[in-house]
């Protein structure tokens, strides 16, 4: 799955020729979409789905014939469910009616306004980018990669790596954990994709000191699990390596003093991480 695969975007059009026009557009372009025409559907979909669509595209809902003169408040009402039910995605409105919709949204900085008289769907497909950019350079991302020693590290040594890591780390604004055993490391890094990027693929997969460098996990998180550490580091060099196949992080003996450091979130983070095998034959 690429990068834009990663962005869901839940289409609400009641035209069909316009929806499908974005479905085809958004989907060239490497986006997954859904799409409705109706309102009742999509927040029926939504009320018993627990996707997080990344971003909304709907029209305004606002020119059907009423006979009780509430059609604005329809629309209004329809925007206000949307933002309920996916209380952190930004909305695009897009639609002839938006004059009408100014005074109630233009201050929310999770909803984009766009007169369908004057923006095409070029430019919605602009506004997308640019609020995936936006999302990218913002989120948190977490990538986690074992790696194998050259030669045989003495507690100086990774102590030194260690020291020179966490200020490394704190000025770049990257947090994690590092597990050494044996002569392999297993490390978390967490920060924003760009920094994450440039020190693991610039720096560390560079590094002359480990080799076979293999990324387990590379993806966006919530929040951080190791938020206030800059680089929380545990060393053994006692066991055998083959009690490191499929390490339960919460019952290997090696991690004993390790796991009472951390908190319940980091401790199911490592229980991830270790469905994979530590040993690269």
């Amino acid at each position: 799955m690429n990068e834009k695969q990663r962005f869901t975007i839940l289409v609400i059009k009641k035209e069909p020729v316009m929806a499908e026009l974005l479905y085809e557009m958004l989907s060239e372009h490497g986006y997954s979409v859904v799409v409705f025409e109706k309102q009742s559907e999509a927040l029926d979909s939504l009320a018993a789905d627990d996707t997080n669509y990344d971003l909304i595209i709907t029209s305004d809902f606002l020119d059907r014939a009423s006979s009780n003169g509430k059609n604005v408040l329809m629309g209004e009402d329809f925007i206000k469910q949307l933002l309920f039910i996916q209380q952190k995605t930004r909305l695009l409105v897009w639609g002839v009616h938006i004059n009408q919709l100014k005074a109630q949204f233009s201050m929310n900085n999770r909803i984009t306004l766009l007169d369908k008289s004057t923006k095409t769907p070029e430019d919605v497909l602009f506004w997308v980018e640019k609020i995936r950019k936006k999302m990218i350079e913002s989120s948190v991302y977490q990538l986690i990669y074992l790696s194998k020693v050259v030669k045989k590290f003495e507690i100086n040594d990774l102590t030194k790596i260690l020291i020179a890591s966490r200020k490394k780390n704190k000025e770049l604004g990257i947090t994690g954990a590092m597990l050494c055993q044996n002569g392999y490391f297993l490390q978390v890094l967490e920060g924003e994709k760009s920094v994450v990027d440039e020190l693991f693929y610039d720096h560390i997969a560079k590094d002359e000191r480990h080799c076979e460098v293999s990324v387990l996990e590379y993806k966006v998180i919530n929040e951080r699990k190791f938020q206030k550490w800059d680089m929380a580091f545990f060393y053994g060099d006692k066991e055998n390596l083959s009690l490191f196949d499929f390490v339960n992080f919460d019952t290997h003996p090696l991690c004993r003093d390790f796991i009472k450091t951390l908190t319940q979130s980091q401790k199911d983070l490592l229980q991830i991480s270790s469905t994979y095998s530590c040993n690269p034959n």
